[in-house]
């Protein structure tokens, strides 16, 4: 099997939360990052079964003060996107880890 190179710039848009409305709320296939003033909390992702509209932090991070950092995939990537935000996981070190983020592909992420 060859491995597969994708490449994924950190730089997301910022969405804070009392502005999903609209066409925020319909956001999907996308990798999710919880931040607040000063690091980031958690990193998630947003397959085609949920959008941003739908999505529920964490009970661990709902009583905080956060914004969401949506970063936008390539439609090529989608498939890949549990291992596109382990990867992200790894660079960014969140507050919370994500557990549910396996990655068992043959792949490298780089990440600009």
């Amino acid at each position: 099997m060859i491995p597969l190179l994708l490449k994924i710039t950190l730089k997301g848009k910022k969405i804070f939360k009392s502005e999903v409305k609209g066409s925020a709320s319909f956001i999907k296939n996308a990798n999710l990052l919880i931040r607040n003033q000063n690091r980031v909390l958690f990193v998630d992702y947003l397959d085609g079964k949920v959008s941003l509209g739908g999505y529920r932090v964490p009970p661990f991070i709902e009583g905080q003060l956060y914004f969401y950092e949506v970063i936008d995939v390539p439609e090529e990537y989608v498939p890949y996107l549990q291992c596109i935000a382990k990867e992200i996981q790894d660079k960014v070190v969140p507050f919370y880890q994500n557990r549910r983020l396996l990655c068992d592909k043959d792949l490298t992420i780089v990440i600009k």
